[in-house]
């Protein structure tokens, strides 16, 4: 589990966390069906995780991504900044994970007579079935890699270097004959996760219009009077409750030229406020099934193979790990 906690956590450092689950979830609903666990004790963590470790850089989760155009922050301030604390947070998890469902954990180890003989039959039922689509793609991915690393000295918006990937990869698959658009359009896009964004922004673009989210960005705006410490804490804990109710997408967009402002007139704040927007935004997200994209993808993805779990069950594991 701690292997599968490390491998996501940096995994979504350099791709998006929602991109890493999809990859991802799959896998974990195999393992621990092979293993007789509960799919659901492998999946939360993982998604907690795969926030945390997106939190560490600029691409990693769609907030950072904003912060980073709107305040002109590169990939590598992003790191020197938040990696570190990133991967405190991650050891965190280690323990709560540990916590929370070690007799679980215990319980489907148990049950494994022979690890080594159960590791080939793995080997044996799974195997990579397209060597060369599986080398296309490593590559494509590593060019998007270095073109995320490097897009400040070509000028470049990261969105240019996701997208590029994407294309190159889908003009590969298609010219080989690969992927039947027809049918993944049919049968592999979540089509019920991307409905329940669509209505999840049309109602939080109502909250927005009516006026709420700006409201709390002046409350706080008004509550720091200038304060260095007073805005950054009220920028972290508050980011971080909204963000685990309401997506945190919209309010870290209504929340940018606000802390843009105190930036500018707060003394020796630099740059921190970015980082405290950053962290409370994007590890708030964790608190709540709908607080960030990545849980309700994995989530959707568990529900349609038949594990289901509720807004509350989900928040019971979760938000004490978002307060923590």
């Amino acid at each position: 589990t701690i292997l599968l906690l490390i491998f996501t956590a940096v995994s979504s450092a350099f791709l998006d966390n929602v991109t890493t689950m999809l990859l991802l979830t799959g896998v974990a609903i195999e393992i621990a069906v092979s293993c007789n666990l509960n799919p659901l004790y492998l999946l939360i963590p993982l998604v907690l995780a795969s926030t945390v470790g997106g939190t560490a850089t600029l691409i990693g989760d769609p907030p950072n991504i904003m912060i980073g155009s709107y305040a002109r922050l590169s990939f590598m301030d992003f790191v020197v900044a938040l990696a570190a604390l990133c991967g405190v947070g991650l050891l965190i998890m280690f323990v709560y994970t540990k916590l929370v469902w070690g007799k679980a954990y215990a319980k489907s180890q148990a049950s494994i007579a022979n690890v080594a003989e159960f590791t080939a039959e793995l080997k044996e039922k799974y195997k990579i079935y397209d060597p060369a689509l599986l080398a296309y793609g490593l590559i494509v991915l590593g060019f998007a890699i270095f073109l995320f690393l490097s897009h400040g000295y070509w000028h470049m918006e990261v969105s240019v270097a996701a997208l590029m990937g994407a294309a190159v990869l889908l003009t590969i698959a298609m010219l080989t004959e690969k992927v039947n658009l027809i049918e993944l359009i049919e049968k592999d896009i979540e089509w019920p996760t991307l409905m329940f964004f669509i209505f999840l922004f049309i109602l939080v673009g109502a909250v927005e219009s009516s006026g709420l989210l700006a409201l709390v960005a002046d409350w706080i705006l008004d509550l720091s009077a200038g304060n260095f410490v007073m805005a950054c804490g009220l920028i972290l804990w508050v980011a971080a409750i909204m963000s685990a109710f309401v997506d945190n997408i919209p309010f870290t967009a209504t929340m940018l030229p606000i802390v843009a402002y105190l930036s500018s007139v707060i003394p020796g704040s630099e740059n921190t406020l970015w980082w405290a927007l950053a962290l409370g935004a994007c590890f708030g997200g964790t608190g709540t099934i709908i607080g960030a994209s990545a849980n309700v993808v994995t989530m959707g993805i568990a529900e349609s193979r038949g594990y289901r779990i509720s807004f509350i069950g989900f928040m019971k594991t979760a938000f004490p790990f978002m307060i923590i």
